[in-house]
């Protein structure tokens, strides 16, 4: 009796053994699936209606029709397609075509009235998104320029060099910011001499309100002042080395803050050009990390 009590004690004992190692992959299992299975977070759609430049036409000084360009885009979005510079007498002089990959501009050509082709633009984008080489090619597609951008941690533009048909590097600029803004700008040659550079004074709200232009010698060259109402610019003036007027614009804005009309004026504030713009309006989809 008692060896029989025993056998059974012992036999119970494997069976839950057993049953406990059989049931142990199961679980692992589960938390793997409960993993694998994490919540992607979930996104926002956004719409937002913005204004599209369809015209833009300049009148000369007495207010005589100079040019004007057309601008076309796809029949949905934002893309541009295609920009035609026409005459005062409607003939077209040029003609540029756009084209896409992955929503990133890839390429632009170039043609005269004529519908020859003149010159082509190839752009890189690097794994962000961010444009990292505008390639300008003749008709034969022969390298004329190759410009380089790299850009900081923030994805904000930290260098611009610029080469020649023979790839050799003729310049280079950097940029300098402070609280996200972009504060100084310093042009080089190619061998690392200081051509000039761009002090830039911001408002309260991150808008430039001041841009100095300095040589290398730190003289000031030239200086632009800017106004805002509403948020949109509506003043620019332009100052010479010693601070007197040499150039005004006053712009005129829309109910989005988009310029309807500029008008260039010299210090007399004689008007030397006009330019209009027309738009159409576009929705424009992106999308945001729920929170």
């Amino acid at each position: 009796m008692r060896k029989s009590l025993i056998f059974a004690l012992l036999a119970g004992a494997l069976v839950l053994l057993w049953t406990g190692c059989a049931s142990q992959p199961e679980t692992s299992e589960k938390v793997a699936e409960t993993k694998t299975e994490a919540r992607e977070p979930e996104m926002e759609k956004v719409v937002e209606e913005v204004q599209l430049v369809s015209k833009r036409t300049t009148y000369y000084s007495d207010g005589v029709l100079a040019s004007y360009r057309v601008y076309s885009y796809a029949d949905e979005g934002t893309e541009k397609r295609e920009e035609i510079l026409y005459n005062s007498e409607d003939e077209a002089e040029e003609r540029i075509v756009y084209t896409y990959e992955d929503g990133n501009l890839s390429e632009s050509r170039h043609y005269n009235g004529n519908n020859e082709l003149q010159r082509i633009h190839q752009f890189s984008y690097n794994n962000k998104g961010l444009l990292s080489e505008d390639l300008l090619l003749n008709a034969k597609e022969e390298q004329q320029t190759r410009q380089e951008y790299e850009y900081n941690s923030a994805g904000q533009k930290s260098k611009w060099l610029v080469y020649n048909s023979n790839d050799t590097l003729m310049s280079y600029s950097l940029y300098e910011y402070q609280d996200g803004l972009n504060t100084r700008i310093e042009n080089y040659s190619a061998g690392n001499d200081l051509l000039d550079y761009f002090v830039i004074e911001y408002t309260s709200g991150g808008k430039p309100e001041k841009r100095v232009w300095y040589n290398s010698s730190d003289q000031r060259e030239q200086s632009r002042l800017y106004e805002y109402e509403n948020g949109a610019l509506v003043n620019e003036t332009l100052l010479r080395a010693n601070g007197s007027v040499k150039r005004k614009i006053v712009y005129v804005n829309n109910s989005f803050g988009n310029p309807v009309e500029v008008v260039y004026m010299d210090d007399g504030e004689d008007i030397q050009e006009q330019v209009t713009y027309d738009y159409i309006t576009r929705s424009k989809v992106s999308y945001k990390v729920v929170e």
